[in-house]
């Protein structure tokens, strides 16, 4: 009999520890401060720092310098991954909704382009004329205005000579104009044939027939081929 008194007030007692839990609880949910900033969205990406642009815009709305502090607060905390069209606060002091416009990012467009590009003279020479000669089959039709961009032009081929120590030497022929391409002239020395470029060239304007011209040394072969134009953008 007594161990059931023990356990009735036991049990009383229990109750109204967890009635006693529950009261302070509410009472408290009940006094939380409300939330006074909102998101539109639960992904917001914001910058670091508010532009004294927007802190205008800000002011000009209704929020005062309490509303301001906690709004840069937000921010610090820097929200990351998401997007929003619009950052919603609310003003402490009035309790007054002011909407923000997020940025919209600005995507420049990618034109992509070939650093460099070749025109090929496709024949190959060769030629024992100590002075320069006409390289058969190697002429071409070349126009600068048709590569708008081109930074520069250059020279290049592949030389030799049929003697170690005999030279042989390369350029471009203008027939047009009847001069040799100012710049174009590369040479080796040696029996192994070397690509060789030379420095940027001096094309004068026009749709112009170009063609290659090769002289050796005391009798000498000359050799070039894979001769072409490089363009530089």
């Amino acid at each position: 009999m007594n161990y059931e008194k023990f356990v009735f007030i036991g049990a009383v007692i229990f109750a109204v520890l967890v009635l006693t839990n529950l009261i302070y609880l509410d009472y408290r949910l009940n006094n939380l401060p409300t939330s006074i900033i909102t998101p539109s969205s639960t992904n917001l990406v914001l910058p670091k720092e508010v532009p004294a642009s927007d802190s205008a815009s800000l002011s000009s709305q209704g929020c005062d310098l309490v509303c301001q502090s906690v709004f840069q607060e937000y921010i610090d905390k820097q929200v990351s991954g998401a997007k929003s069209d619009i950052l919603k606060i609310v003003n402490p002091t009035s309790n007054s909704v002011i909407s923000i416009p997020a940025p919209t990012p600005t995507i420049q467009p990618l034109t992509l382009q070939p650093s460099n590009y070749y025109v090929y003279f496709v024949i190959s020479g060769a030629t024992q004329a100590t002075d320069w000669a006409d390289a058969s089959g190697t002429q071409i039709l070349f126009d600068t205005s048709s590569y708008p961009g081109a930074k520069a032009f250059y020279f290049q081929g592949n030389i030799r000579s049929d003697a170690p120590d005999k030279g042989a030497w390369a350029r471009i022929f203008d027939v047009n104009h009847g001069v040799g391409v100012v710049g174009s002239d590369i040479t080796f020395t040696g029996l192994e044939s070397t690509l060789k470029e030379s420095g940027p060239i001096n094309l004068l304007p026009g749709n112009n027939v170009l063609r290659i011209q090769i002289h050796g040394l005391d009798g000498n072969f000359a050799y070039i081929d894979n001769a072409k134009i490089r363009i530089s953008y």
